[in-house]
């Protein structure tokens, strides 16, 4: 049976891992505006760029009840990195349209699905600092 208190810390797990993964993904976009002819400024204007960031902030916020659930008190390794990912690949290939696969589009896959790989592991690792620090409670 789930109780408040259970509910709340996983609020809080989510709430630190969506974060987390929004402002990864701020970074990670501004970081691709900078290679863009628009520049820096015009990639944080867009609203494109918002919505990116609320895409990945309501992922990590899932990520991080989900995280919270799958490794409860667990310390294996394989078990926190199979969820993030899990997330990852779930996140980066679905940005594929596979009627366009092709061997040039290959590097443009393999940079998506190591973003999404990028964007948990920081969530991921926003999660565990909380829960060493006490902020957030392990799954009972």
């Amino acid at each position: 049976m789930t109780t408040v208190a259970e509910r709340i810390e996983s609020l809080k797990a989510g709430l630190i891992a969506g974060g987390m993964a929004a402002v990864a993904e701020g970074i990670i976009q501004l970081a691709q505006g900078f290679s863009s002819v628009n520049g820096l400024a015009a990639g944080a204007l867009d609203v494109g760029y918002w919505v990116g960031v609320a895409i990945a902030a309501f992922s990590g916020f899932l990520f991080g009840v989900t995280c919270r659930y799958a490794i409860r008190k667990d310390e294996n390794p394989h078990l926190s990195s199979g969820v993030v990912l899990a997330f990852g690949l779930v996140r980066g290939l679905a940005q594929v349209n596979g009627a366009d696969l092709s061997v040039s589009v290959m590097p443009l896959v393999l940079f998506a699905v190591l973003e999404s790989i990028l964007l948990f592991t920081v969530a991921y690792v926003g999660l565990s600092i909380g829960m060493r620090l006490g902020w957030v409670k392990p799954c009972l």
